[in-house]
């Protein structure tokens, strides 16, 4: 069992003992809660990025831009990715000298 040490504040004096078990019980009850609690939180959160995420991309669906779209819901849009990949470059290719 884990300790506690007990101070009289009147005298002083510090009295160490071990934990009856009613606080055993009441320390795991409240561990157990705030796991719970984290575990809430972290749920929620996660629920709401997906929330914000989906609105984004009901937004740029109607042809917002990402500058309208983070306007709009006040959060910066993450940029995507291209959905097809960017056509390869020859090298065998020069380019095309700049005109003055």
């Amino acid at each position: 069992m884990a300790t506690v040490i007990e101070v009289d504040c009147t005298t002083g004096v510090q009295t160490e003992r071990e934990q009856t078990p009613e606080e055993v019980a009441a320390q795991a009850a409240m561990v157990a809660q705030a796991e719970a609690d984290a575990k809430a939180k972290a749920d929620a959160d996660a629920a709401k990025a997906a929330s914000l995420a989906a609105a984004q991309s009901k937004l740029a669906s109607l042809g917002l831009t990402a500058d309208e779209v983070a306007a709009i819901t006040g959060v910066p849009v993450a940029p995507v990715a291209p959905a097809e990949p960017a056509p390869a470059v020859d090298p065998s290719v020069a380019p095309a000298a700049p005109t003055a």
